[in-house]
């Protein structure tokens, strides 16, 4: 039977190393590789593994050409400069995570959903939790 290899593995940016250093040197974190065990050679089993999709479904490779884009409505936020980065507003049963400094407007309720509410004065539908690192 084959030996296992240790690699070490970044817990930020999944970066792999063959040794323990203290920085990450692709993201720059520090004290975030933790070393994990990895069976020697690619089984047939784990190579057929990073061929499939979530669902276990064979994934195809697709040329840019060969996407079709659909033109999907959108719905404006009344926030200028939201709206031009989400390409125009929110797309209907989408999810959009944004981030920032933390604590920016939380507490002011000046981004979308908040008190200031959506494009006719009624509030929009939002989701608002903590990000990483926050309880």
């Amino acid at each position: 039977m084959a030996k296992s290899r240790v690699v070490f593995v970044c817990q930020d940016c999944g970066s792999e190393q063959s040794k323990w250093i203290g920085q990450c040197p692709d993201c720059n974190a520090w004290n975030t590789l933790v070393q994990f065990a990895q069976p020697a050679g690619p089984t047939a089993a784990r190579a057929a593994a990073g061929r499939r999709g979530y669902a276990g479904e064979t994934a195809t490779l697709r040329t840019l050409a060969e996407i079709e884009l659909a033109d999907v409505p959108r719905v404006p936020t009344g926030f200028e400069e939201f709206d031009r980065v989400l390409g125009g507003g929110l797309v209907p049963g989408s999810v959009n995570l944004v981030g920032g400094q933390p604590g920016a407007r939380a507490r002011g309720g000046g981004g979308p959903g908040g008190a200031r509410g959506g494009p006719v004065g009624g509030p929009l539908p939002a989701a608002l939790g903590p990000g990483p690192g926050r309880r």
